[in-house]
């Protein structure tokens, strides 16, 4: 898979111009599919819609059961992905093209190259990932406003002169309340063990401008370090080369409060060096990445020119479709759903479409009805915003299927945990589901059906039992 760029579509996926938007049913019945054309029958369901299988609850510690391949040839993908350099990657359909910033310039190769790994480790919602992103210039990692949206450590491999730097996003390191966050805190450690420099990451809280009733504003008090970060700091290898980078300074509106706050920093730890930046502007990326390149270890790149990650495509697959759920719910159920790809299979031919189809687990009955919403309304936001997101990583056309599943407890469950991937590799773990989105193109189906919707819910999975950095 190699480096593309892609332009946002402007009109409504699958839309061709002058065609009238369709609507599904309101509340469609268990024997028929909801909200899909009635041109159309049912592709790649393993029986007749309607027909109901493995009604009742799951039994707790019980093994996720396996949905077999729906056709087509096993799935493949490659051992190195390499993403997308373009496109907006947030999963949102602009109203018009949105201009990216330009490219930041190469610097020029000079002296002996050096290669290592750098974690990036920090708080929950302090950045990290958005800071990976800026570097790599494409949006690879998954980012909302949703705290621990990272679960896993993600690397991306950015080539910066003669130094090539293997960024490690890791998930923010908390107090951990489930087995998953003593997992994804795991996960943040090991990263820092490996890495041959870490990046601590921190950010400036925005503080509201504090008046007296004369309307005089009030002088803040001078910032300060974050007590969480005290205890990271603390945790930290003294031995190993370590960079502060403090980010989302477009906040503070006056920039002379900032220098205390980097003098208390250096009172904590004797940093190598200290990096103010915004990672959302993209700004004073190229100086953390200059910092970084000093102090890696001299030796030959270890990755192609092209290559930007060594996660499959499928793992993306799976944290853009929770990447969507994280946008659009709220409270319990972002942090209670898990995502896992049943069947990746790549195209057969030129113009067909990579076939995926994945499962949404929550916790909850209650969770379940947020997701699926009213007449599969969420499902389908879901699904269509994801299956954009995808396309730009592939470079290609995507038809995705999403089942939500009933999975009590798995948070908590260590062999659960690992059939979802946290832990070890990602799996293809899933089991049949009562209910499925078909997010697709018209032009993409195999079988050339012209008149189709843009996006379908199919009631192909069978009734099962009975939501993150």
């Amino acid at each position: 898979m190699k480096s593309r760029r892609s332009e946002p579509r402007a009109e409504r996926p699958g839309q061709r111009p002058g065609q009238k938007p369709r609507t599904g049913r309101e509340t469609p019945p268990d024997d028929e599919r909801a909200g899909a054309s009635p041109r159309r029958e049912t592709r790649g369901a393993k029986g007749k819609p309607g027909e109901a299988r493995a009604k009742g609850p799951a039994k707790k510690g019980a093994p996720l059961p396996t949905r077999g391949a729906r056709g087509g040839r096993p799935a493949t993908t490659d051992d190195l992905t390499r993403g997308p350099r373009g496109g907006h990657g947030d999963g949102r359909r602009p109203s018009a093209p949105r201009p990216r910033p330009e490219p930041r310039p190469a610097p020029e190769a000079s002296g002996p190259s050096r290669s290592g790994t750098v974690a990036l480790i920090g708080r929950p919602n302090v950045g990290k990932s958005t800071l990976l992103n800026a570097a790599l210039q494409q949006p690879l990692s998954i980012v909302s406003k949703t705290p621990q949206t990272t679960r896993d450590a993600l690397l991306g491999v950015v080539h910066h002169g003669s130094a090539e730097i293997a960024l490690l996003d890791t998930p923010g390191l908390h107090r951990p309340r489930t087995q998953l966050g003593r997992a994804m805190n795991e996960a943040a450690r090991d990263a820092a063990r490996r890495a041959d420099v870490v990046v601590f990451v921190t950010d400036v809280s925005p503080r509201p401008v504090k008046r007296k009733e004369d309307g005089t504003p009030i002088e803040p008090r001078p910032l300060l370090p974050h007590p969480g970060d005290l205890v990271l700091l603390s945790d930290l290898a003294p031995d190993r080369p370590a960079l502060l980078v403090v980010n989302k300074v477009d906040l503070l509106r006056d920039k002379r409060h900032l220098l205390p706050l980097l003098e208390a920093y250096g009172k904590v730890r004797d940093f190598d060096a200290i990096v103010p930046v915004s990672a959302q502007r993209e700004d004073g990326i190229t100086r953390v990445l200059d910092e970084v390149a000093r102090f890696l270890p001299e030796g030959p790149f270890r990755y192609g020119v092209d290559d930007v990650t060594d996660k499959p495509a499928r793992y993306f697959a799976a944290e853009y479709v929770r990447e969507q759920i994280l946008r659009a719910t709220q409270d319990e159920v972002p942090h209670a759903s898990a995502v896992s790809v049943d069947r990746y299979v790549e195209p057969r031919a030129p113009g067909q479409a990579v076939q995926i189809d994945a499962t949404i687990h929550v916790e909850r009955q209650g969770q379940k009805r947020i997701l699926i919403g009213a007449g599969g309304a969420m499902m389908k936001r879901i699904g269509i915003a994801a299956r954009e997101r995808i396309e730009e990583l592939v470079g290609g056309k995507v038809v995705l299927r999403l089942w939500v599943r009933v999975t009590p407890d798995w948070r908590e469950s260590l062999p659960r945990l690992e059939e979802l991937g946290y832990g070890k590799g990602r799996g293809g773990a899933g089991a049949a589901t009562e209910y499925v989105i078909v997010a697709e193109r018209d032009e993409e189906a195999d079988e050339g059906d012209d008149d189709d919707d843009d996006e379908d819910l199919d009631d192909e999975g069978e009734e099962d039992q009975d939501e993150e950095e």
